[in-house]
């Protein structure tokens, strides 16, 4: 009795250590892969697969391409798509197509690592080389998308402060202005500082006005040259919005001081209301 249940007790440590044993680099050649060929020259080039396991727990695919004919062809790309055990595709924005070049009776052994260790199947792509769809537009003729701030709003406070600006007679080309905060006092993130800057670029193009940054001017070249040049006005001011289901509001009001008496020398607002057709 005593042998037998010796005998038991080493059997059933032997079966668990062989469970136990790591699968890190374990052949998976019972998992179907799909190799998609949609290139309309797919009668000169064949891909088929190579091997596949696991590697440290990331599945490791080599495909196998190859050209049967004496044409070159640099516009074909490939592309490893990743899936769990279940048929679902993991880590999509990591599936990248890249180019592939191929000789005259060329020969290409691509290699593709999966991104995470729950991969388990994958699924391999050729095509022709798309072009790209990706052109330069002129940014001030981008149409509105949807409510919220964009850069259509930019254009059009920039454009329309810059000009409000222009008319007043403060703006003689003499003037020195420091450009500071434009509160953001609405529920977006808008980048007011762009705002600042692009009034600036168009009033100093204008030749209208002068502008100094007073605190890298008090950090840095004063320090350096030991002037004491200082500002005559300051610009600043806010943005506001007012949201509603299917129409916002925007409202930019802009202040420029008089550092010498304390007044508001010049102060505009400009309006824009978004609206949905929906």
């Amino acid at each position: 009795m005593k042998i037998i249940l010796k005998c038991a007790f080493w059997f059933l440590v032997l079966f668990l250590t062989s469970c136990s044993k790591p699968q890190s680099n374990r052949n998976i050649t019972e998992l179907n892969s799909i190799i998609v060929n949609t290139l309309s020259s797919s009668k000169n080039i064949k891909s088929s697969s190579i091997s596949k396991r696991f590697v440290n727990d990331l599945l490791e695919a080599h495909v196998k391409v190859e050209n049967f004919s004496h044409n070159r062809y640099n516009d074909i790309e490939y592309c490893f798509k990743w899936y769990d055990r279940f048929g679902y595709e993991v880590s999509e924005d990591l599936s990248i197509w890249k180019t592939l070049f191929l000789d005259e009776l060329d020969v290409r052994n691509i290699r593709g690592l999966a991104p995470i260790p729950k991969v388990e199947k994958f699924r391999f792509y050729l095509r022709e080389k798309k072009e790209s769809s990706i052109v330069q537009v002129n940014p001030k003729s981008i149409q509105d998308t949807d409510l919220y701030y964009g850069v259509e709003e930019l254009y059009a406070f920039t454009e329309g402060m810059a000009t409000g600006m222009l008319q007043s007679e403060i703006f003689d080309g003499t003037k020195v202005i420091d450009i500071r905060e434009i509160e953001n006092r609405t529920d977006e993130h808008i980048d007011t500082k762009s705002i600042g800057d692009s009034i600036r670029v168009a009033i100093s193009k204008s030749g209208r006005a002068k502008f100094i940054d007073y605190q890298n001017y008090k950090k840095y070249i004063k320090k350096i040259s030991g002037s004491t040049l200082s500002p005559d006005y300051i610009l600043n001011g806010s943005i506001i919005s007012v949201q509603k289901r299917d129409n916002h509001f925007y409202r930019i009001t802009l202040n420029l001081y008089n550092l010498k008496n304390g007044l508001i020398s010049w102060t505009d607002e400009k309006d824009i209301r978004k609206r949905s057709l929906q």
